[in-house]
């Protein structure tokens, strides 16, 4: 089973607009078609998302649902800004490759002082030994087919590591 993007818009604005009417109005919608919307998410989930009432009130599973919705629209906002910037030339991503001893030694220093006065700009760190790194090629750089790396973004602070991949 999947939850479709505009369910959660339409769920999210009954909730945030206080009704089915207003969020109607706020998605540019028939108030019939969001009653429908979450009518038919309500079925499928097998469960009531709302009380209704005056304003409708989410119920213990239309809370999960509605911190769901919030999650995956920030994130969309998030993206979309992310990809306006990276279009202007306002967000890029720099890779860089570290050696074990550079990294124990001065990595999280110089990432944190880079990350503090370069606040748009993602960094995917390569850890790999010396050897390696000073082998690959400008265009492999960012690659390191052999290493974990870690793709930093500072508007989330989250860290996305990804595995060594494998020679097919």
């Amino acid at each position: 089973m999947q939850i479709e993007r505009n369910e959660l818009r339409c769920f999210h604005a009954v909730i945030e607009a206080g009704g089915f009417s207003r969020a109607a109005e706020r998605l540019d919608l028939s108030q019939s078609a969001v009653s429908q919307t979450i009518a038919n998410l309500e079925h499928r989930l097998g469960t009531s998302l709302l009380h209704r009432g005056s304003p409708p009130q989410p119920t213990e599973a239309g809370i999960r649902l509605l911190r769901f919705a919030e999650t995956m629209l920030n994130e969309e906002r998030e993206t979309l800004a992310d990809i306006g910037q990276i279009k202007s030339g306002a967000l890029s991503t720099l890779s860089l490759a570290l050696s074990p001893a550079a990294n124990s030694r001065m990595g999280v220093a110089l990432l944190k002082e880079f990350c503090e006065r370069n606040p748009l700009t993602r960094l995917k760190v390569v850890v790999a030994p010396s050897r390696e790194i000073c082998t690959a090629s400008p265009r492999d750089a960012g690659s390191l087919d052999s290493v974990r790396s870690i793709t930093i973004c500072r508007r989330t602070s989250r860290c996305t590591r990804a595995s060594p991949r494998r020679a097919a």
